[in-house]
């Protein structure tokens, strides 16, 4: 019964007098107002893009791939927020100790001089991994998903 509906529901809707009782009625309805079903590459996919890498293929329960993907991406990503809450707080010191002028334009150069020092190219490093990272778990996430259907 329930393959008969499911058939129709990606097609046009047959009158109503068709079907011989109500259930089929309202699970025809059901099926008409989900829409397709969002196939399973498509959802890993989203999950890795959407959410955070490798949570595609802990989905596809392909775990060790979305644990490295998974720990990558997080290293980076704590890396990232460490050296910039590190520098907001160097900052803010200076703002509070009276050394810098609570004003925009000397606290826009005092950041660009923070992010300018040795620490920029291992900020750029971490922020091209973490990058990196977030694509292959979207693209490999779905590459092994469709190959899992087929």
């Amino acid at each position: 019964m329930y393959s008969k509906l499911r058939d129709q529901a990606t097609g046009f809707l047959y009158p109503l007098s068709l079907y011989s009782n109500k259930l089929e009625v309202f699970c025809l309805y059901l099926q008409y107002i989900r829409g397709p079903a969002v196939k399973k590459p498509t959802k890993a996919a989203l999950l890795s893009g959407l959410v955070f890498p490798g949570l595609g293929h802990f989905f596809l329960k392909k775990r060790i791939a979305g644990a490295i993907l998974f720990g990558t991406a997080l290293t980076s990503l704590y890396f990232l927020m460490a050296r910039s809450v590190t520098a907001a707080l160097r900052i803010t010191e200076q703002i509070q100790s009276g050394e810098v002028d609570l004003n925009n334009t000397t606290i826009t150069d005092l950041i660009a001089t923070q992010s300018s020092t040795g620490d920029g190219q291992l900020l750029e490093f971490a922020t091209a991994v973490l990058v990196v990272s977030w694509l292959i778990g979207i693209f490999d996430s779905y590459r092994v998903g469709r190959a899992a259907d087929d």
